[in-house]
């Protein structure tokens, strides 16, 4: 029994509680062997006080433990979502731009379609002034700017024709 004291007192120094717990019992059982109960009674109260407070403070480590995972699993996936809606973002971001560039090229596109459009119709008409004033001068020249014009205006229809397509089918990509 003097033994269990001192190594109670050593383990009770260093602060070994396991140690503690296992020399309390031993007491408890010594001292309920040599039929001292009183003393028994000390140390087994001593013993189940200190079991139980072992246990607690066991149970409150793994509760502690517990949410401290769920507390990173919880921070994994926020920082996750904040991927994702980085991830998103940037693609919104790469599409908004491709967009932008799609409608500014097409606004371009459409300005120099309108132009060539004008240009052709302004060209056209200096071209039907010039035919009206050489027909007053020679009827001959009248001829052959009949000719001229005649085959003149099919290769502006094929043009615009052409062109036409090209509106038309620019029209159906916008469309589209």
């Amino acid at each position: 029994i003097e033994y269990y004291q001192v190594a109670l007192s050593l383990a009770q120094k260093s602060g070994k509680k396991v140690a503690e717990i296992r020399i309390l019992r031993n007491l408890f059982e010594s001292y309920s062997y040599t039929k001292q109960y009183n003393l028994a009674t000390e140390y087994s109260i001593r013993y189940v006080e200190l079991s139980d407070s072992l246990e607690r403070n066991f149970r409150s480590a793994m509760e502690l433990d517990a949410e401290l995972k769920e507390k990173e699993k919880e921070a994994l996936l926020l920082k996750k979502d904040k991927e994702l809606a980085q991830v998103n973002l940037d693609r919104s971001i790469a599409k908004n731009e491709l967009q932008s560039t799609l409608i500014i090229s097409l606004s371009v596109a459409f300005i120099l379609v309108s132009l060539l459009f004008f240009v052709i119709l302004k060209i056209r008409k200096q071209k039907r002034s010039i035919e009206i004033a050489q027909q007053h001068v020679k009827e001959e020249q009248q001829r052959i700017s009949d000719l001229l014009k005649d085959q003149e205006v099919k290769s502006l229809s094929a043009m615009i024709e052409g062109k036409e397509e090209e509106r038309k089918r620019i029209a159906q990509d916008l469309h589209d």
